[in-house]
């Protein structure tokens, strides 16, 4: 019996599957469920078809069991699964010493002739993870990448203690995560103290450790050192990290081996421009700023903004000092939905240091007026972003925006003044007034007083030589 007929007549014994329409199409098995719902996965890639039939069958029949969990309504496709990709964790030993993992070879052309797909379509249940211990049974550290505001979740203002972790860009930083069958468990500082470590003293040992267990992490299993697949998503050619499992956006903080895939990258593409975009925990994707349909791919992916294993779905750079997020110019065809996706994810990440600024507690000093990241539309359609600061302020500090308005309140004698300007030429103007506030991430600007009748008339100069 040939393979795909063999999925065929096991999912058609399912009982999760009475009365669904089960389709063979090549290598892909297409299913959908009587209520509409649909999922569609390819078995060749997650099953090994010369595996003892029990073992294929008992895992087919597990990965039917959660497509079924996971089926999107019929208006979706399975290019919007891919922010949503996951498969259990392996269990591997200690990773061995001196790893390097093989980034050669990786031509999207030559890809795209071998079709490589991601291995997954399904969103796994953490009770599903199996865990990785190093040799001595302990759970493996390994680096973890997330958006600002995962952080300041889980900021305890009542032990000041938080999670370990390095800003990697203005918005994205990696952290230390221990992992467990059940979870995946970011370390505090006071994880280290426990055991008489300085985390601010040894936390570059301590990244470098977690660097060294993440390119072991599949060596360790028998698979390659970094896994690439190509896929395609709302027409955009991507190539994605396809493992290890859970932890595919962690290689964002390997700049080492990041810098290793663009060259081989660009090898053989030489005026490509590959784009890094940590989409969510378990994609990390490549795209080109060429693509035709890079438009399409980044709405798929703002469709997905609010799931909570979101990171930052923008694209970036890789450059001498590390990553730069790309935005490209107003005319681009992908410019809009870019705006609209960045406003998006940063207003989250503000909106969560807002509120932990706002806290008080004793012991913690006080953040004055604590100022709101605002999306605003203009005539054009385009989205901007914007913060406001008034004269009864006084103290404070706003997220870093496109424009600042600053609005002076009438008195009765004196009407109500307002002035919208760009922050960078506000910066320049104001500069005694404005400077970037010291131990606070995300960046924000320090507010001290407002500015003078003076100021306001040079503030309001500046702005009418200046177009949005």
């Amino acid at each position: 019996m040939a393979f795909m007929e063999w999925v065929r007549s096991v999912a058609a014994q399912h009982d999760d599957l009475q009365g669904a329409i089960v389709s063979p199409d090549g290598e892909w098995l297409d299913i959908l469920l009587p209520d509409g719902r649909t999922f569609r996965f390819r078995p060749s890639q997650l099953l090994d078809p010369n595996a003892p039939e029990t073992e294929r069958t008992e895992r087919l029949n597990r990965l039917i069991s959660i497509g079924v969990k996971n089926a999107q309504a019929p208006a979706h496709t399975t290019e919007e699964t891919v922010h949503n990709a996951a498969t259990p964790s392996p269990n591997p030993s200690a990773p061995s010493e001196n790893v390097t993992p093989d980034t050669h070879n990786l031509n999207p052309a030559d890809m795209q002739e071998k079709s490589l797909p991601l291995r997954s379509v399904f969103n796994l249940d953490e009770s599903q993870r199996l865990g990785a211990t190093d040799g001595e049974g302990k759970p493996l550290m390994l680096p973890i990448v997330r958006r600002a505001d995962y952080f300041l979740r889980y900021h305890s203002h009542e032990t000041g203690d938080s999670i370990v972790y390095i800003p990697l860009t203005d918005f994205v930083a990696v952290a230390l995560a221990e992992d467990h069958a059940e979870r995946i468990a970011p370390l505090f500082f006071s994880h280290f103290e426990r055991q008489g470590i300085d985390a601010d003293i040894e936390g570059h040992t301590l990244f470098n450790q977690a660097i060294h267990n993440l390119r072991g992490y599949n060596l360790s299993t028998g698979k390659a050192g970094v896994v690439v697949g190509l896929t395609r998503v709302a027409g955009a050619r991507v190539l994605t990290f396809a493992s290890p499992e859970d932890y595919q956006s962690s290689w964002f903080a390997d700049v080492e081996i990041v810098q290793q895939v663009k060259d081989s990258i660009m090898r053989d593409n030489p005026e490509a421009l590959p784009l890094f975009v940590p989409a969510s925990r378990t994609n990390l994707l490549i795209v080109f700023a060429d693509d035709p349909y890079l438009a399409s791919f980044f709405s798929v992916l703002s469709r997905n903004i609010s799931a909570p294993d979101t990171v930052y779905p923008l694209p970036h750079t890789l450059a001498e000092d590390g990553w730069r997020e790309w935005i490209p110019l107003t005319d681009h065809p992908a410019a809009s939905v870019l705006e609209d996706l960045r406003n998006s994810c940063r207003s989250q990440a503000y909106e969560a240091q807002a509120e932990f600024l706002r806290t008080p507690h004793s012991g913690e000093k006080s953040y004055g007026s604590v100022k709101d990241y605002e999306v605003r539309y203009v005539k054009n359609g385009r989205s901007i972003s914007m913060a406001t600061w008034t004269s009864s302020d006084n103290f404070g500090s706003l997220p870093m925006t496109d424009f600042i308005t600053f609005v002076r309140e009438g008195d009765g004698e004196s009407e109500r003044e307002q002035v919208t300007i760009r922050s960078l030429v506000a910066r320049e103007v104001w500069a005694q007034g404005l400077r970037e506030a010291a131990g606070v991430w995300p960046a924000r600007l320090e507010v001290n007083g407002f500015p003078d009748q003076e100021t306001m008339q040079a503030l309001r100069e500046a702005a009418s030589t200046r177009t949005i």
